[in-house]
């Protein structure tokens, strides 16, 4: 019951991760993270996309997106909550 309040109080204070940022995550490795949330709807944020060295082609692939590859790991938790989740 702890960590679930823990949980809880951590996505109060972030907004749901957002102040943290994100990791982009392919196949375990980071390649990339989203920072700068900006609000944009009432369903959706908009991010800037930092690429970490070594991976920007991998970024750059529309391929990967589009098959939702990436996974999207909180910088402030350690699970992956959004596993080929759409960017």
């Amino acid at each position: 019951m702890r960590g679930a309040m823990q949980r809880a109080r951590y996505l109060r204070d972030t907004d749901l991760g957002r102040a943290d940022g994100w990791w982009l995550e392919l196949d375990g490795v980071r390649v990339g993270e989203l920072f700068d949330p900006q609000y944009l709807d009432m369903f959706w944020d908009s991010y800037a996309v930092r690429t970490l060295a070594g991976h920007q082609a991998t970024l750059a692939d529309d391929d990967l997106w589009e098959a939702c590859r990436f996974s999207f790991r909180s910088r402030g938790t350690a699970p992956a909550w959004s596993e080929g989740a759409t960017p």
